[in-house]
């Protein structure tokens, strides 16, 4: 029998919301020494389960580098049991479900999650996974998938970093090594090596599994003593590297500077910290110093360097590399001027910052503070289909009896425990990071950038720290602007819960409490969920802003970016207490959106702070002409974004061009814009309008009117009311009507091709059509990414799904690939889709009706993502365009799938799989010519050639 321990915790804590009053959760250790952590939730209406084991990349024999990705890459084609290589796969995006893997240094985890009345055969065919994978010819077929994602990541400057790092590691320490792997790499690699390497390094004790199903707990025990005892105990050690650290030879600080692929300033300073003192579980000091340095509010480190202008933002944070190996990082991202001209100026303020904490320790109301909220949020928690994967990853570092306690909380306060990893944080031990092109202004003489990392091929430069600078930063004193934090003003002390109207229920409609010719406020008060959460939500939508019209786009991003670094310092606190505000473009890019969401108390504090800003920012020319250069620098680096995201770029803009445009138009806009131009700008937006407001959840009409009230009142009435016809509105082009098949050639300056292939397949007012679209969409994700991916292995990247653009759907196929040619790409695609209707999709059918329906009928995870639901037709052209919205559009779209049949499929996918209505982006990238890509000639050339190879 498995060892069973009570979990004391949820008991001592139950939970607060009654969507999950009848959870109960199970601990147990099973025979072959799993770790197990059960969760039944009868309601749910998803069900899943992940594995965590403690064997990752470094493990990898260090001949056989890839070796533990190659094999998480493996696992997933085929067991005995189920021997096809895309049986789970299939499975799973049958049943409405999702999967995923990924290998971390000491550890890998795979997880997935499902409709609840499939759980039975995913949890079978996930376990097989550990005991019996099929280890074969597939495996050989899966090197290139593995290529693939390498190659995909080449130009990406995060993993160019990385890789730098890596070089620069002690080589006997397995970080070191080249853990993603290649088809370099996996060619040492033979399929009896990979499962000799399986067998040697997955054991049953080093595993950690979290299972959430609808089944009674006891059901859900035998169901899983069932499943997984058969995983075999080997009693492997787990890996330790106590006494290692990363960068031994690294000492008395360090600089180093990398020249990235995009036009990037960030700044990095990093210190190695083992993880028995930086991630105490007891203590946790290393979220505390992250919670202090990263701070944004008054008196913080940012804000200090905001008061020049040298920075756009700032995080600070610990984290595990590893084993027993941590680092703690601040990082900036520096302006282009002044900021990074005075890149050692923040690295001096940085560690003032850290002199302060030396000297004046941190308070301990900030401790008090984050366990308070870690309570509330525990207490009010709602279902999230990431919960078996978070809590996987979190009980393979906490013994099974506290768990999840220590993952949750910190059990005390300790500033001798803060100090010790303070004591770390020295010049001495500093690694400086600097990722920007090198410039002779700015760049010390001593960094010169002679080295070229051997895999990604970043070039960089190493030097010790300058000694001037090196001895400034010594001795380095506190100064008055910058210490701890204040205590948070907007941490909730009394979450009380609103009475829903008398006769509400769960499925009534938004109720219409304001209709006047200035606009409509919407207010769906929360029956279903009952947790002390709200939205306010107000869209004001005025001709001064239209989405084809480059100028007023790009002064709404400025303006919005003045109202958030004005909040700032009171966001980060509202952050910290559950509470977040959001300004911008409001969706269909015809408005400004002021919206406050998160726990009720205080939220239209925040909401009439966020109002205020609103309608008188602190305009500056300084911070104007920094934020100008930073969306200019964003702007021309999308061009060296990867070829999918510019295939995407050139296809929204043909398919709506006249509400997506593109850098290369917005560019040359930007650059022309004036201070005096957004001055002017703002009062534009509040002189013609009309508004529209949602507020729901945990509050009251009375709660509801105050805010339309406080709204109205701080922007002020308008000149004008502007009628909802005068308000510029996004369009798909028509597409229907026989409209022959365009494919549109561009060549992109970064490595790689990318295809993408869009099909006019409806309106998304017809839900009869939009049901079988649906259907449609499902049954050929999985032939698309089995066939392409697995089995053809043209890329690592192959999606498909169904897309709404304006009142159009849209079939989207796309695939990003290092090794074919996008036209390739797009006749194998093709050949797909054409014999669709000769495959199997029949008797598939069932199975994916039947898990589609199941999730229309329990909609809404959460109280956010059902008031989003809501507000989004309260808001839409389509459904929210009358004085009835289509509240009901969910039962409309239950009533509309139980119409769906193999013979209405039939007929919608014979019409979508025809050639036309259909727009197709081919992006090719540079480099060296592709695998299977075939060469143009000329007849003479051709016979010229053929002579040649003759002769050999």
């Amino acid at each position: 029998m498995s060892m069973e321990f009570p979990d004391h915790f949820t008991l001592r804590n139950p939970f607060k919301s009654p969507q999950l009053k009848d959870v109960k959760t199970l601990k147990l250790v099973l025979n072959n020494s799993i770790k197990a952590y059960l969760i039944s939730d009868p309601q749910s209406p998803f069900s899943g389960a992940a594995l965590a084991v403690d064997a990752g990349s470094w493990h990898d024999p260090s001949d056989k580098e890839g070796m533990a990705h190659f094999l998480e890459h493996c696992l997933f084609l085929g067991t005995q049991k189920y021997p096809e290589d895309n049986d789970f796969e299939r499975f799973i995006y049958d049943n409405s479900g999702s999967f995923n893997a990924y290998t971390a240094s000491d550890h890998s985890l795979y997880h997935f999650t499902v409709t609840p009345s499939a759980f039975h055969g995913a949890l079978d065919r996930f376990s097989r996974f550990f005991y019996e994978p099929l280890l074969n010819s597939n495996a050989d077929r899966e090197r290139n998938a593995v290529d693939q994602e390498f190659r995909k990541n080449i130009e990406s400057d995060y993993w160019r970093a990385l890789h730098v790092r890596k070089e620069l590691a002690d080589p006997s320490h397995p970080f070191s090594m080249f853990n993603t792997g290649n088809l370099e790499s996996m060619s040492k690699i033979s399929t009896d090596e990979l499962e000799k390497w399986f067998n040697s390094t997955y054991s049953a004790n080093l595993m950690s599994l979290v299972v959430l199903g609808t089944q009674p707990i006891e059901e859900l025990r035998s169901l899983v003593e069932q499943q997984f005892i058969t995983i075999p105990n080997r009693n492997h050690p787990k890996l330790n590297t106590s006494g290692r650290p990363l960068y031994p030879s690294l000492k008395g600080g360090t600089l180093v500077w990398i020249d990235p692929i995009k036009d990037l300033k960030k700044l990095t300073v990093s210190w190695e910290v083992p993880n028995t003192i930086l991630i105490d579980p007891e203590t946790h000091p290393g979220d505390l110093l992250g919670r202090v340095l990263g701070y944004e509010g008054k008196g913080s480190l940012l804000s200090q360097l905001k008061k020049f202008h040298w920075v756009d933002n700032l995080s600070a944070g610990s984290s595990d590399s590893g084993s027993d190996n941590g680092q703690f990082e601040v990082s900036v991202t520096l302006t282009d001027d002044p900021g990074m001209a005075h890149w050692q100026d923040v690295l001096e303020h940085i560690f003032k910052a850290i002199a302060d904490l030396r000297e004046n320790s941190i308070p301990k109301y900030i401790f008090d503070e984050s366990n308070y909220m870690s309570k509330v949020h525990w207490d009010f928690q709602q279902r999230s289909r990431g919960i078996v994967t978070s809590y996987a990853a979190l009980l393979r570092k906490e013994p099974i009896q506290s768990f999840p306690e220590r993952s949750f909380f910190t059990s005390r306060f300790d500033p001798k425990r803060i100090h010790e990893v303070l004591d770390y944080l020295t010049p001495s031990n500093a690694i400086v990071q600097v990722l920007a092109h090198p410039s002779k202004a700015i760049t010390p003489p001593s960094v010169v950038l002679d080295r070229q990392e051997k895999h990604m091929g970043a070039v960089y430069g190493l030097s010790a720290i300058p000694p001037q600078l090196f001895a400034a930063l010594r001795s380095s004193r506190p100064i008055p602007e910058i210490h701890s934090p204040h205590p948070n003003e907007f941490i909730p002390q009394h979450l009380t819960l609103v009475e829903p109207p008398q006769f509400a229920t769960p499925t009534s409609p938004p109720e219409l409490l304001t209709e006047t010719n200035l606009g409509r406020l919407w207010f769906a008060p929360d029956v279903e969920f009952r947790v002390p959460e709200v939205t306010f939500d107000f869209v004001l939508r005025t001709p001064a802003l239209n989405p084809s019209n480059p100028r007023s786009q790009l002064l709404a991003i400025l303006y919005s970016r003045f109202i958030a670094e004005d909040l700032r310092e009171i966001s980060y606190d509202a952050a910290i207490a559950g509470l977040h505000f959001d300004t911008g473009i409001a969706a269909g890019s015809t408005g400004i959106r002021f919206a406050v969401d998160g726990y009720s108390e205080k939220a239209l504090q925040l909401l009439t702070r966020l109002l205020k800003t609103a309608t008188s920012p602190n305009l500056s020319p300084t911070f104007f002409r920094t934020q100008k250069a930073a969306l200019d620098r964003a702007l021309s680096n999308r061009t060296k974004d990867p070829p999918l995201s510019q295939s995407f770029e050139v296809l929204y803009t043909l398919l709506a061009p006249t509400s997506y445009l593109p850098s290369s138009t917005l560019l040359p806009v930007l650059r022309e814009l004036t201070f005096a131009d957004l001055q002017n700008f703002i009062p534009s937006l509040f002189d013609t309008y009309i508004l529209e407001g949602f507020v729901g959840g945990n509050a009251s009409r009375k709660d509801a009117l105050d805010a339309w009230e406080s709204v109205v009142r701080t922007i002020g009435a308008p000149k004008r009311v502007c009628a909802p016809a005068e308000v510029a509105k996004g369009k798909a082009v028509d597409l229907e009507g026989g409209v022959k098949p365009h494919v549109v050639d561009v060549d992109v300056p970064v490595k790689g091709n990318a295809m993408v292939l869009a099909i006019h397949a409806g309106h998304r007012s017809d839900l009869d059509r939009s049901a079988n679209l649906e259907v449609l969409s499902k049954l050929i994700k999985e032939p698309y990414y089995s066939e392409l991916r697995t089995k053809q292995q043209t890329a690592y990247i192959v999606h498909s799904g169904l897309t709404t653009l304006h009142e159009s759907l849209f079939l989207i196929l796309q695939i990003q690939s290092d090794s074919h040619d996008p036209s390739a790409l797009l006749h194998r695609t093709d050949l797909l889709l054409e014999q669709f209707l000769s495959t199997d999709f029949r008797s598939r059918m069932p199975q994916v009706l039947e898990s589609t329906l199941s999730r229309l009928r329990k909609p809404h995870d959460s109280l956010p993502q059902k008031l989003g639901h809501l507000r989004a037709i309260a808001f839409d052209d389509i459904w929210g365009g009358s004085n009835a919205p289509a509240f009901d559009l969910i039962q409309r779209r239950i009533a509309a799938m139980e119409n769906v049949s193999v013979g209405t499929v039939e007929h919608v996918a014979a019409e979508v799989f025809g050639r036309m209505g259909r727009v197709v982006v081919c992006a090719r990238g540079v480099g060296e010519s592709r695998k299977g890509e075939y060469i143009s000639v000329g007849l003479e050339e051709a016979r010229e050639w053929a002579k040649n190879r003759a002769r050999l």
